[in-house]
Protein backbone atom coordinates (compact mmCIF):
# COMPACT_ATOMS: atom_id res chain seq x y z
CA UNK A 1 0.00 0.00 0.00
CA UNK A 2 1.40 3.37 -0.96
CA UNK A 3 1.95 6.03 1.68
CA UNK A 4 -0.70 8.13 -0.04
CA UNK A 5 -3.30 5.37 0.46
CA UNK A 6 -2.22 4.79 4.08
CA UNK A 7 -2.98 8.42 4.87
CA UNK A 8 -6.40 8.21 3.23
CA UNK A 9 -7.90 5.49 5.42
CA UNK A 10 -11.53 6.22 6.02
CA UNK A 11 -13.10 6.86 9.38
CA UNK A 12 -15.18 4.01 10.74
CA UNK A 13 -17.40 4.12 13.82
CA UNK A 14 -16.36 1.91 16.75
CA UNK A 15 -18.33 1.88 19.99
CA UNK A 16 -20.78 4.64 19.13
CA UNK A 17 -21.75 6.61 22.25
CA UNK A 18 -24.13 9.14 20.66
CA UNK A 19 -25.00 10.76 17.34
CA UNK A 20 -27.14 13.67 16.23
CA UNK A 21 -28.07 15.54 13.07
CA UNK A 22 -26.81 19.05 12.44
CA UNK A 23 -28.87 21.79 10.80
CA UNK A 24 -25.76 23.28 9.16
CA UNK A 25 -22.26 22.15 8.33
CA UNK A 26 -19.69 22.38 11.13
CA UNK A 27 -18.09 25.86 11.26
CA UNK A 28 -14.58 24.52 10.64
CA UNK A 29 -15.58 23.08 7.23
CA UNK A 30 -14.59 25.61 4.58
CA UNK A 31 -15.77 25.36 1.02
CA UNK A 32 -13.12 26.04 -1.53
CA UNK A 33 -13.43 26.16 -5.27
CA UNK A 34 -13.72 22.64 -6.65
CA UNK A 35 -12.53 21.68 -10.11
CA UNK A 36 -12.25 18.77 -12.49
CA UNK A 37 -13.55 15.32 -11.59
CA UNK A 38 -14.45 16.38 -8.06
CA UNK A 39 -16.69 19.14 -9.41
CA UNK A 40 -18.22 16.76 -11.96
CA UNK A 41 -18.98 14.35 -9.12
CA UNK A 42 -20.71 17.08 -7.10
CA UNK A 43 -22.77 18.13 -10.13
CA UNK A 44 -23.84 14.50 -10.67
CA UNK A 45 -24.67 14.15 -6.96
CA UNK A 46 -26.88 17.27 -7.11
CA UNK A 47 -28.70 15.92 -10.18
CA UNK A 48 -29.30 12.59 -8.43
CA UNK A 49 -30.54 14.33 -5.26
CA UNK A 50 -32.89 16.56 -7.27
CA UNK A 51 -34.24 13.54 -9.17
CA UNK A 52 -34.81 11.63 -5.92
CA UNK A 53 -36.60 14.67 -4.46
CA UNK A 54 -39.03 14.50 -7.38
CA UNK A 55 -39.51 10.75 -6.83
CA UNK A 56 -39.84 11.04 -3.02
CA UNK A 57 -41.07 14.58 -2.21
CA UNK A 58 -40.30 15.87 1.29
CA UNK A 59 -38.37 12.68 2.15
CA UNK A 60 -34.91 13.62 0.87
CA UNK A 61 -32.05 14.98 2.93
CA UNK A 62 -29.23 15.97 0.62
CA UNK A 63 -25.89 16.57 2.31
CA UNK A 64 -27.09 15.85 5.85
CA UNK A 65 -24.37 16.57 8.42
CA UNK A 66 -23.98 14.49 11.59
CA UNK A 67 -21.85 14.77 14.68
CA UNK A 68 -21.10 11.78 16.87
CA UNK A 69 -18.82 10.37 19.52
CA UNK A 70 -17.34 6.91 19.53
CA UNK A 71 -14.28 5.16 20.99
CA UNK A 72 -12.03 7.38 18.83
CA UNK A 73 -13.59 10.62 20.06
CA UNK A 74 -15.85 13.20 18.47
CA UNK A 75 -16.42 13.06 14.73
CA UNK A 76 -18.43 14.57 11.91
CA UNK A 77 -19.67 13.17 8.64
CA UNK A 78 -22.01 14.05 5.81
CA UNK A 79 -24.14 11.63 3.83
CA UNK A 80 -24.76 12.29 0.15
CA UNK A 81 -28.50 11.56 0.25
CA UNK A 82 -30.93 10.04 2.74
CA UNK A 83 -34.39 8.84 1.76
CA UNK A 84 -36.42 9.00 4.95
CA UNK A 85 -38.93 6.23 5.56
CA UNK A 86 -42.70 6.39 5.49
CA UNK A 87 -44.42 4.02 7.94
CA UNK A 88 -42.63 0.65 7.82
CA UNK A 89 -40.45 1.39 4.77
CA UNK A 90 -36.67 1.25 5.05
CA UNK A 91 -34.45 4.27 5.45
CA UNK A 92 -32.11 4.45 2.45
CA UNK A 93 -28.56 5.81 2.65
CA UNK A 94 -27.32 6.80 -0.81
CA UNK A 95 -23.67 7.28 -1.76
CA UNK A 96 -23.28 8.92 -5.18
CA UNK A 97 -20.18 8.32 -7.33
CA UNK A 98 -19.41 9.07 -10.96
CA UNK A 99 -17.65 5.71 -11.23
CA UNK A 100 -18.46 2.73 -9.00
CA UNK A 101 -16.10 2.51 -6.02
CA UNK A 102 -15.82 -0.77 -4.09
CA UNK A 103 -14.84 1.21 -0.94
CA UNK A 104 -18.23 2.94 -0.84
CA UNK A 105 -19.82 -0.26 0.48
CA UNK A 106 -17.51 -0.22 3.52
CA UNK A 107 -18.02 3.53 4.07
CA UNK A 108 -21.79 3.14 4.02
CA UNK A 109 -21.72 0.21 6.47
CA UNK A 110 -18.96 1.22 8.89
CA UNK A 111 -19.45 4.98 9.06
CA UNK A 112 -22.93 6.08 8.03
CA UNK A 113 -25.06 3.07 8.99
CA UNK A 114 -24.25 3.03 12.74
CA UNK A 115 -24.93 6.77 12.99
CA UNK A 116 -28.16 6.65 11.00
CA UNK A 117 -29.38 3.58 12.93
CA UNK A 118 -28.82 5.36 16.25
CA UNK A 119 -30.92 8.34 15.12
CA UNK A 120 -33.66 6.33 13.37
CA UNK A 121 -33.53 3.02 15.31
CA UNK A 122 -36.95 1.71 14.30
CA UNK A 123 -36.27 1.32 10.58
CA UNK A 124 -34.42 -1.15 8.45
CA UNK A 125 -31.52 0.50 6.62
CA UNK A 126 -30.65 -0.16 2.99
CA UNK A 127 -27.40 1.15 1.53
CA UNK A 128 -27.32 2.13 -2.14
CA UNK A 129 -24.41 3.29 -4.25
CA UNK A 130 -25.64 5.30 -7.24
CA UNK A 131 -23.07 5.57 -10.00
CA UNK A 132 -22.95 6.71 -13.58
CA UNK A 133 -20.20 4.31 -14.69
CA UNK A 134 -19.36 0.72 -13.78
CA UNK A 135 -15.86 -0.76 -13.91
CA UNK A 136 -14.88 -4.11 -15.41
CA UNK A 137 -14.28 -5.40 -11.87
CA UNK A 138 -17.85 -4.60 -10.76
CA UNK A 139 -19.38 -7.56 -8.91
CA UNK A 140 -22.15 -6.15 -6.68
CA UNK A 141 -25.90 -6.59 -6.99
CA UNK A 142 -27.60 -4.15 -9.37
CA UNK A 143 -31.08 -2.66 -9.17
CA UNK A 144 -32.97 -1.20 -12.13
CA UNK A 145 -34.70 1.56 -10.22
CA UNK A 146 -34.73 3.00 -6.69
CA UNK A 147 -38.31 1.75 -6.30
CA UNK A 148 -36.84 -1.79 -6.16
CA UNK A 149 -35.57 -1.25 -2.60
CA UNK A 150 -39.08 -0.41 -1.38
CA UNK A 151 -40.65 -3.61 -2.70
CA UNK A 152 -41.86 -5.87 0.17
CA UNK A 153 -39.88 -8.86 -1.17
CA UNK A 154 -36.57 -6.94 -1.40
CA UNK A 155 -33.98 -8.69 0.80
CA UNK A 156 -30.58 -7.05 0.18
CA UNK A 157 -29.07 -4.45 2.48
CA UNK A 158 -26.58 -3.14 -0.13
CA UNK A 159 -27.06 -2.63 -3.86
CA UNK A 160 -25.80 -0.50 -6.73
CA UNK A 161 -27.97 1.57 -9.04
CA UNK A 162 -26.26 2.29 -12.35
CA UNK A 163 -27.94 5.57 -13.24
CA UNK A 164 -26.17 6.52 -16.47
CA UNK A 165 -28.28 9.52 -17.27
CA UNK A 166 -30.33 11.30 -14.67
CA UNK A 167 -33.82 11.78 -16.11
CA UNK A 168 -35.27 15.26 -16.12
CA UNK A 169 -38.90 15.27 -15.07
Amino acid sequence: MSSRNKNRRRRAVHGLKWAETLDTKPPFIHEGKVKGKFRAGLVYEKKVADYLEIMYPNRIRHGQWFTFEDAKGKGWCQTDVLILPVKDEPLVIVEVKLTHKPGAKHKLKSLYQPIVCSIWPDHKVIRVQVCKNLTKAFADELIDDMEDVFHPDFKSDYVTWNLRGVPTL
